[in-house]
């Protein structure tokens, strides 16, 4: 082989070496990184599991859950009052 060759083999490997390096790298970090997001969801959910376990009724319940002032869909009970029955001529 001609020392050209030699050189443009070894070169190849360091960069193909060093890719899968920073591949590996960036890799590992997306992992520790979704672990992190996928820790703070599980510690929000407990806390708010316990906030619920502490409150004493069901009302209290829906008022934690829908916390005054929010925009929520109005429940089953709230949408059959308003559903009027159809004319017969379209029954």
């Amino acid at each position: 082989m001609s020392k050209e060759t030699v050189l443009i083999m070894k070169l190849e490997s360091k960069l193909r070496a060093e890719s899968i390096s920073e591949a590996a790298h960036e890799r590992i970090g997306n992992y520790i990184e979704r672990h992190r997001h996928a820790l703070e969801y599980d510690d929000n959910l407990h806390g708010k599991i316990k906030k619920a376990r502490n409150l004493r009724g069901p009302s209290e319940i829906r008022r934690a859950a829908y916390p005054p002032n929010s925009t929520r869909s109005p429940c089953i009970s709230e949408l059959g009052k308003s559903i009027q029955q159809p004319p017969l001529h379209l029954m």
